[in-house]
């Protein structure tokens, strides 16, 4: 989970390195993520203790490529899109 704070860093860092900045978005179900959440965090923003560390009570816009792809056919596309930048 990245906050707005450390993307827009690592952003800036690609801009000073004078490279592009590519973000990868992955939509997961809020259910799925919580039950793969080791660290408890989504409990923590559900009570309230934590903010902006996950999509509890953040929305946020999407853009870029929206599919139904498998993993692994999603993983070949950022894989393929990756190489296109270099």
């Amino acid at each position: 989970m990245v906050c707005t704070q450390d993307r827009e860093e690592a952003r800036r860092l690609h801009e000073e390195a004078g490279l592009e900045f590519v973000e990868c978005w992955i939509n997961t179900p809020i259910d799925v993520c919580e039950d793969r959440d080791v660290k408890g965090l989504y409990k923590k923003a559900r009570a309230g203790t934590i903010k902006g560390r996950t999509q509890i009570r953040h929305t946020t816009t999407t853009r870029g490529l929206h599919n139904d792809h498998t993993v692994t056919e999603s993983s070949a596309q950022i894989f393929y899109f990756s190489r296109l930048l270099l």
